[in-house]
């Protein structure tokens, strides 16, 4: 299954009769940058495949693990862009316990040194 990738890491092309398999490593969005491209997709732990064909500018998120065949229908070019996850946020001082939000406001943000002296 012959394809070409295009400059940088995330751009490739399939011309007419090409196609190509792929498992997603991580979180990817798919785009379509020209032509149509015929996907088959198979999610991880789902028995059975589906098929997908999107033209210029639609997206297909992808999810670590899924198996992918990919066509150009009759040529595509198309783009795997990483999806970043919002990372887990640290409580407000108006979610932590109330005598963490008083110590802060008596030192008024101020650090205080550890072992006394």
């Amino acid at each position: 299954m012959p394809v070409r990738q295009e400059s940088g890491d995330t751009g490739w092309q399939l011309a007419p009769g090409e196609a190509c398999s792929w498992v997603a490593p991580k979180a990817h969005l798919l785009e379509v940058v020209e032509g149509r491209l015929w996907i088959t997709c198979t999610r991880r732990g789902e028995p059975l495949a589906r098929d997908v064909v999107l033209a210029r500018g639609e997206t297909l998120r992808v999810e670590r693990g899924d198996r992918l065949v990919l066509e150009g229908w009759p040529g595509a070019r198309f783009e795997f862009k990483l999806v970043r996850e919002p990372r887990a946020r640290r409580p407000q001082a108006a979610q932590q316990p109330g005598w963490i939000a008083e110590l802060r406001g008596i030192l008024g943000g101020r650090r205080v040194a550890a072992g006394g002296g």
